[in-house]
């Protein structure tokens, strides 16, 4: 996605607006980055505020020990822009009610108020996502898949190329779960034991890739730069899944198993 971290900021403030969501523009320092910009929600109810990166969507409240943001200096929505006039600028360490003006000092204010300046929007009302079809994505999983394949085959052009079939179709189904284990947050926790079959005679090596679909290329890219296809012998076999798993509005999460098999002595 292209544009940088105030216009991702932007949207994704904006994207927490739709859902009703007290949400800020927030401006800060980040232990990654240095400074940056990134999103602040709040709910009803909520003690600590949550800080979102724009980067990769992760989220941390203001008191949790592993938050990268470790000052905040600006807050802004559609209503005012507030700067931080505490004695704090660490997150855990500050207020965030924006009505104390002993801590926000706020942009537009009775003397100054924003009614004054006349505001237009070039975004939509509302956000209306497609249906991404089952169909398309069955075609694009086929897709990958044959084109992997052959790449492998190109990749070792010198050697002879063998697929375990067996061990292929097992990975299927490995992959098919892989998403939703992501989610989770209980993904690889029991890879081996769904392999176990082909461990009494083979030694296996293999991994999963992760990605967002943008291109059939990148996904190409990614995985050429494994280098697994990089063994000068025909004594090994390989195995390759594609899963995708489809959201709406066509994002796609593309999941790829690959392992290479060698028959133990």
């Amino acid at each position: 996605m292209s544009g940088d971290d105030e216009e991702h900021a932007v949207l994704l403030n904006n994207y927490f607006l739709t859902l009703n969501r007290n949400s800020w523009i927030a401006i800060g320092v980040s232990i990654y980055s240095g400074p940056c910009c990134f999103v602040l929600t709040k709910n009803d109810g909520q003690r600590y505020p949550t800080c979102w990166s724009v980067a990769d969507g992760r989220d941390a409240l203001t008191i949790d020990t592993w938050n990268p943001i470790r000052s905040i200096y600006l807050l802004a929505n559609r209503e005012n822009v507030w700067a931080n006039i505490q004695e704090q600028d660490i997150p855990s360490r500050m207020n965030f009610d924006v009505n104390k003006t002993k801590d926000w000092r706020p942009f537009f204010s009775h003397s100054f108020p924003r009614d004054n300046i006349p505001w237009t929007s070039v975004q939509p009302n509302d956000l209306h996502y497609e249906e991404t079809r089952a169909e398309d994505v069955a075609a694009l999983i086929r897709q990958i898949d044959d084109i992997l394949h052959e790449k492998f085959r190109d990749w070792r052009e010198a050697n002879v190329t063998r697929w375990h079939s067996t061990c292929q179709n097992r990975l299927r189904e490995i992959v098919k779960d892989k998403e939703m284990e992501f989610i989770k947050g209980s993904i690889g926790t029991d890879i081996e034991s769904k392999l176990v079959e082909f461990q009494g005679t083979h030694n296996i090596t293999g991994f999963s890739l992760q990605m967002p679909y943008t291109t059939i290329q990148a996904i190409v890219d990614s995985v050429h730069s494994t280098n697994i296809f990089k063994h000068a012998t025909n004594d090994i076999q390989f195995a390759l899944a594609v899963d995708i798993h489809p959201y709406p509005n066509n994002i796609l999460a593309v999941w790829i198993y690959i392992a290479h098999l060698t028959k133990k002595s």
